[in-house]
């Protein structure tokens, strides 16, 4: 849970934190991973940020997330979510929860494939308090040593080096 508030004069922003599973022998390993599909034994990241910025928005609030079942290469947003706009110069409480799933058992079949996790782990967001998405059935990990173990603020900006006016202010993380 952490409140943020962009400046009044920021234009979009890309990622504002991210809650990172990594392998216990390699605390780095989401890290980099732009593109990447995760493959159950290396890693999984998920975060809420504004999605779809326009010139008037910063966007709705939705995920943005990396898993072993996700549609595509990049990070997907979870579907059926109707949340508010990002407001500029405004605190906003964001939350923001994760439930690992069981991991499999290398060369026992339980239930989900040979050395398969289950796809019982869940995710959810809110927003100043009020739920905006939550969503199970998700096999994070099949390894037992992948695990939730990181959480960064980083506001990555598409338009950084071009357009410096993008500010987020983080407080009681």
């Amino acid at each position: 849970r952490y409140d943020v508030k962009f400046d009044a004069e920021s234009v979009g922003f890309w990622h504002l934190s991210r809650l990172r599973g990594n392998r216990a022998d390699n605390l780095g390993s989401s890290f980099g991973t732009a593109g990447i599909v995760p493959n159950g034994s290396d890693f999984f990241t998920t975060g809420v940020e504004p999605r779809g910025r326009t010139a008037e928005s910063l966007g709705n609030w939705g995920t943005y997330t990396y898993w072993p079942d996700q549609p595509g290469d990049f990070g997907f947003g979870f579907p059926d979510v109707d949340p508010p706009h990002a407001p500029k110069d405004q605190w906003v409480s964001v939350e923001i929860m994760l439930k690992h799933n069981t991991p499999g058992i290398e060369g026992i079949d339980i239930g989900n494939g040979k050395g398969k996790g289950l796809r019982d782990g869940e995710q959810a967001f809110w927003i100043n308090g009020e739920l905006m998405g939550h969503w199970g059935n998700i096999r994070w990990r099949d390894d037992p040593i992948v695990s939730a173990n990181a959480f960064v603020l980083e506001t990555y900006l598409q338009d950084q080096l071009s357009d410096p006016r993008n500010v987020a202010f983080y407080d009681n993380v």
